[in-house]
């Protein structure tokens, strides 16, 4: 081999390799590295290939045509693999392994068998034309999305090598051992190699182009959006804006509603916070009597009353530390104006700008307080009624046999006998003891009042002696009753409550000091002028009752209060309240009126007036004095053995015949047997087995005319009116005097007959 081949293959060597230092270069600096480096590789491959042309002898290569195919086969499919790769091309590895196994395994058997040239080069030589053809042909017939020359002229270029190939071991256009035959592999090979790199600087310029016009249309998509997300929340912000603003009505509105409850609000409301009053409303204003700039320059606790300041104090400083005291509870205030009131306390801790305070709910509780105490009085009266009427029946039982037994015996009695006085005493005292038990059975509103014609002078006389025992020597009791007065329609029981109800409210005012008490009886006439301020109250005549004292007085501020239910100013223990609101009340009842004087540390006059009745009255009742007799048959009824006694020897004296039975069930019995065998049947209420209305239902069922006359010592079961509406003729209250049974028992009688 001359020179000139030898400088030939350097030549084609040293291009061969600046060109795979330029794809390892643009490796670096190309997104494309994998067919960079695959299209290096190749170039590499041929590089060696040239170059032991260029350093073996000729005769030498020869031996090593197998290796010199193989290089030349790494060659070609380096340059397929690295296409396929930048044309993103499904890689037939397992296919380009098998023309590998098929080549090496040719070198191998060359190497051994050692056949002539065209028997060792043609399986590399088809193979590696083949795929030089191929690469070339996907090449040149690509159509990118772009214009771009540089994939046609790669393309042409590897056809060229693949007839430079075949040249070589077949087809020998020229000859391939010549420096003629080196420069076309070179000139094929740049071309192969710029076609390449042409196509990957045209992709790159194409990316370039796309990526700029990609970022152009980021950019204008980037702002569409950025101006639609500024039209959408500017769109927001106005929904928003008008959102808050209907939250801004709603919440004025709704600051508005609260206002007007708490303004209005029937307690007191305030947040207490720093010892003084916050946000008070008028009710608070009302109950204190402070505006509320007043109240929010003072301390909470300072119309709070001094006795119960300590604890509300307390209590309100452990809540602010955390601790849970009660939370409702009552005490004092005193308003500006140095009235007392008792209110309720709701209270709750609270932050008030950021800091700890109590919300407190006030509410005024006097009149409930005056209410419950109001109810527990009521309740107080309703319990001693109960024991009133249990000692009523039983001693209006005693009495009715007192009373029996002593008129027997004083009509068995000689009239000028001294024992007819006594026995007139005895009456007197047993009837005392009679309106006693009425005036208890009254002042426990359990009792009817049952009005008479009557003279108040002995009442007045009676209730003195009375009271004389219980007001101590201290005090002195002057009288002036005028032994003859008008006659008044009044229950002499009430008459004399109204006296001890006076008469005590007087003791009470000079207990401690001691003092004068005056009474006085008198008959006065009345004329318009003197009625002047009592324009439901007649003229004409009156008596009038004075009970007058030397006592304290009564304050100015409590004078038109002192007629008031349950007003009291007497400690507790002392008084009800009730005693001159019942006074007022019968008085009115009568159709009079009272009046009231008094002055502080100089005592105090009531002067009670009550109408008196024409006399002609009176003569009347005078002529009722006369006891009547009979002769009809009366069956009695009575458990108790000694009335029974005394009501069978009272009525025979009157000249009746009558049948006594101790049983209400006897009775019955009796009734039953022989109904037409009575003209009368006086019957007592409380009885076991079966009450006096009972039996009288049950006679009245069988004999639906006889005359039943029911009695009691008393019983909340029945009254005068029940009882006539169920038939029975009379009702009456024991004790009965022989004159009460017996014009009961005409009446009945003769109503019956007339």
């Amino acid at each position: 081999m001359d020179f000139s081949i030898e400088t030939a293959a350097l030549a084609a060597a040293c291009g061969m390799g600046l060109t795979a230092i330029a794809f390892f270069y643009l490796s670096k600096k190309i997104l494309e590295t994998v067919a960079l480096k695959w299209w290096a590789i190749s170039f590499c491959a041929i590089t060696i290939d040239y170059l032991m042309v260029f350093f073996l002898p000729f005769d030498e290569i020869g031996v090593l045509i197998p290796l010199w195919e193989a290089v030349h086969a790494t060659f070609v499919s380096g340059l397929l693999v690295g296409i396929l790769y930048f044309l993103s091309r499904k890689i037939p590895f397992i296919f380009i392994g098998i023309l590998w196994t098929i080549i090496v395994g040719w070198g191998v058997f060359s190497v051994i068998v050692k056949p002539g040239f065209f028997s060792q080069t043609i399986p590399a030589t088809l193979i590696a034309s083949g795929m030089t053809f191929y690469s070339g042909w996907i090449l040149f017939f690509h159509k990118p999305i772009y214009q771009e020359p540089g994939y046609r002229f790669a393309g042409l270029a590897l056809l060229l090598w693949g007839l430079n190939r075949l040249n070589f071991s077949l087809i020998e256009f020229f000859p391939w051992f010549t420096p003629f035959g080196y420069v076309i592999a070179l000139l094929a090979a740049l071309a192969i190699g710029i076609g390449l790199i042409i196509s990957v600087l045209e992709r790159q310029r194409y990316r370039a182009v796309l990526s700029e016009a990609e970022v152009k249309r980021t950019t204008q998509n980037a702002r569409r959006e950025l101006e639609q997300q500024v039209n959408e929340r500017t769109v927001e912000l106005q929904q928003e804006i008008v959102e808050r603003k209907e939250v801004e009505k709603a919440l004025g509105e709704s600051e508005r509603k609260y206002r007007i409850l708490v303004e209005n609000a029937n307690d007191g409301i305030f947040v207490a916070q720093d010892g003084i009053i916050k946000f008070p409303n008028k009710k608070t204003e009302e109950l204190t009597g402070y505006s509320i700039e007043e109240l929010g320059k003072m301390p909470f606790d300072s119309f709070i009353h001094p006795e119960d300041k300590k604890i509300v104090r307390e209590r309100h400083e452990r809540r602010l530390r955390g601790d849970k005291p009660v939370s409702t509870y009552s005490f004092r205030i005193l308003n500006k104006t140095g009235l007392e009131r008792t209110v309720q306390l709701n209270t709750v801790l609270i932050q008030w700008d950021e800091r700890p305070a109590t919300l407190n709910f006030l509410r005024d509780i006097t009149q409930q307080i005056k209410i419950e105490f109001q109810l527990q009085q009521a309740q107080k009266m309703e319990a001693i009624g109960t024991l009133a009427g249990g000692i009523a029946h039983d001693f209006n039982n005693i009495l009715a046999a007192i009373i029996g037994y002593t008129e027997m015996a004083r009509d068995d009695s000689l009239s000028e006998a001294t024992v007819v006085k006594d026995l007139d005493k005895v009456l007197e005292a047993s009837n005392r003891a009679k309106g006693l038990v009425q005036q208890i059975l009254a002042f426990s509103r359990q009792d009817e009042t049952e009005s008479i014609f009557l003279k108040p002078a002995n009442i007045v006389n009676e209730a003195i002696k009375m009271l004389r025992p219980s007001i101590p020597a201290t005090i002195e009791i002057n009288k002036n009753i005028a032994p003859k007065t008008g006659l008044i329609f009044a229950d002499p029981t009430q008459i004399h409550q109204i006296l001890m109800n006076l008469c005590t409210n007087a003791f009470h005012a000079m207990e401690e000091t001691g003092g004068k008490l005056d009474i006085s009886l008198k008959d006065v006439i009345l004329s318009g002028e003197d009625l002047i301020h009592e324009p439901n109250v007649k003229d004409g005549a009156f008596i009038q009752l004075s009970i007058c004292d030397s006592g304290s007085g009564i304050a100015p501020a409590i004078k038109d209060k002192i007629f008031d239910p349950y007003f009291t100013t007497k400690e507790p223990g002392k008084g009800t309240g009730m005693g001159l609101s019942m006074v007022h009340g019968i008085v009115k009842s009568y159709g009079g009126f009272i009046s009231v004087y008094s002055e502080l540390a100089e005592g105090t006059a009531f002067h009670v007036f009550l109408p008196v009745v024409e006399e002609e009255v009176l003569f009347k009742l005078e002529t009722t004095e006369h006891i009547p007799v009979g002769k009809e048959r009366i069956l009695f009824v009575d458990d108790e053995e000694i009335l029974a006694e005394m009501g069978k020897h009272m009525l025979e004296r009157l000249g009746y015949h009558v049948t006594v039975r101790k049983s209400s069930l006897e009775a019955l019995k009796t009734f039953q047997n022989q109904p037409d065998q009575f003209d009368v049947v006086i019957t007592d209420q409380t009885m076991p087995g079966m009450t006096g209305v009972d039996l009288a239902r049950r006679m009245l069922q069988i004999r639906p005319d006889i005359p039943v006359i029911l009695c009691t010592g008393y019983s909340t079961l029945i009254s005068e009116e029940k009882a006539k509406s169920m038939g029975i003729r009379e009702f009456a209250l024991k004790p009965l005097s022989k004159k009460d049974i017996a014009l009961l028992i005409r009446n009945v009688v003769d109503d019956d007959r007339g």
